[in-house]
């Protein structure tokens, strides 16, 4: 009896010391893969980026769009300069996208998990071994924690190579950049592409217009014509735009106004200006225009001998225009191209692809000459009167 008292004292105990224990359970980390959605059709119709090219953020992009869109974009939509592998600019409202900065590589790993596992894809900015690049992250793999991943828990489309998406050996950018677009597309909003930018550098110059929201459009329904280009001067070359001969060049702001120099004066470096002119017996304002090949004009002075030309070559709008001693230099190449009215012309510079102008658009009495920005004002349109056809005013 004694015994079996003693026994379950001793139970008692052990019970009592096992309720105090705090019992920590074992856990193990999951490991978790995710790959987004992907119609491999329209991806393989993006394509990729030119082994020269430089245009990965476009294809990025693009790779982005297509997945959202449920259709195949091109990179060249959101390309500022279009469809140029070479002259890139990407426009990432153009993909109703957001560039976005993190404060650390991790940081930025983490934004590609959440987004992904939004169905959102996210182009980023990478190194690689010859440089940096943009890429598109449409999955991750082998992730135990979110919040310390590495690069190569990312599965991505490289502009390199295209689709399907690969998984290669690069480390996140030192600017922690990164871009997320918008999952309802580009039509979320309706763009009013009214404020002009500029001109496409490349051939043929398509006008470029920006919407309130940053998103650029180019409209193809315009271009300018660019006398250092040689694809647009090639159009040129089929025929002469006015016949060799001894002209005033007269301003379409006034046709009295003809170009002039100043003093009637034959030495170089004096200023050209706009004068009253009734008759072609004015020694000053007598031209003899010469075609010399290859789309372009020497313009010269027939009582001086010196040729109209842009002060030392210089590229900046405002140039001053003089009298210079003939030279084979571009500075005194023009370009005489028709305007849309039929019986104007713009006299354009080859050195730097700016329109002759009379400064501040006016046709008084020692108007200034200069070159200047094509703004398709009366300013830079000229009519050339042939000699002894100089009507009296």
């Amino acid at each position: 009896m004694e015994n079996a008292k003693r026994l379950m004292s001793v139970f008692l105990s052990v019970l009592m010391f096992l309720s105090c224990l705090v019992v920590v359970p074992l856990t193990v980390n999951a490991v978790s893969s995710y790959t987004m959605p992907l119609n491999s059709t329209n991806l393989k119709s993006v394509g990729a980026q030119d082994r020269n090219g430089v245009a990965c953020s476009c294809f990025a992009l693009a790779y982005c769009r297509t997945i959202l869109d449920g259709k195949a974009h091109s990179f060249s939509e959101y390309n500022k300069y279009g469809n140029s592998q070479t002259n890139v600019d990407c426009i990432w409202g153009n993909g109703n996208a957001t560039k976005r900065t993190a404060n650390s590589a991790k940081a930025v790993l983490k934004a590609c998990y959440d987004y992904v596992n939004s169905n959102t894809p996210v182009v980023i900015h990478v190194n690689t071994s010859t440089g940096q690049h943009w890429v598109a992250v449409v999955g991750y793999q082998n992730v135990s924690d979110s919040n310390n991943m590495s690069y190569n828990n990312l599965i991505i489309i490289d502009p390199w190579y295209g689709y399907p998406q690969k998984k290669n050996g690069y480390s996140i950018h030192s600017d922690y950049a990164y871009v997320t677009p918008n999952d309802k597309g580009v039509s979320a909003h309706t763009h009013n592409y009214n404020t002009f930018v500029e001109y496409q550098s490349a051939h043929p110059h398509y006008a470029v217009y920006k919407c309130s929201c940053g998103a650029t459009q180019v409209d193809k329904s315009k271009s300018e014509f660019n006398p250092t280009c040689n694809s647009c001067i090639t159009g040129l070359n089929a025929e002469q735009t006015i016949s060799d001969g001894e002209y005033l060049i007269a301003s379409a702001i006034d046709q009295s106004s003809c170009l002039n120099v100043a003093s009637s004066s034959k030495e170089s470096g004096a200023n050209v200006h706009l004068w009253k002119t009734v008759s072609d017996d004015n020694v000053g304002a007598l031209l003899i225009v010469k075609y010399i090949g290859d789309g372009y004009y020497s313009l010269t002075f027939k009582n001086s001998g010196k040729a109209l030309d842009v002060y030392q070559g210089y590229k900046a709008p405002g140039t001053n225009v003089q009298q210079y001693t003939p030279n084979t230099s571009n500075s005194q190449k023009w370009v005489i191209r028709p305007n849309d009215d039929n019986y104007t012309f713009s006299i354009v510079s080859r050195c730097n692809g700016l329109y002759l102008d009379a400064k501040g658009g006016t046709a008084e009495n020692g108007t200034n000459i200069q070159v200047y920005t094509g703004n398709n004002s009366k300013g830079q349109k000229w009519r050339f009167i042939r000699s002894g056809m100089m009507e009296i005013i």
